[in-house]
């Protein structure tokens, strides 16, 4: 991997990635990761959903916090 690909020392990006938008001639950023605790939440709601959705009575009576 190049120095210009990588993201030294949280600066941003460097690169074709980081140059203007042509049509507003500001540069794009890339959308932040989502935090840990809320990928957590979005990984047991989509996994209990999924489950909710093949064996309803299997999460009937289960409550998440």
């Amino acid at each position: 991997m190049s120095s210009r690909q990588r993201d030294r020392h949280q600066r941003g990006l460097r690169g074709p990635l980081a140059m203007p938008n042509p049509l507003t001639g500001r540069p794009v950023r890339p959308p932040r990761p989502v935090a840990r605790p809320d990928f957590f939440v979005q990984a047991v709601e989509s996994a209990v959903a999924r489950i909710a959705q093949h064996c309803p009575e299997a999460v009937a009576q289960i409550r998440f916090g």
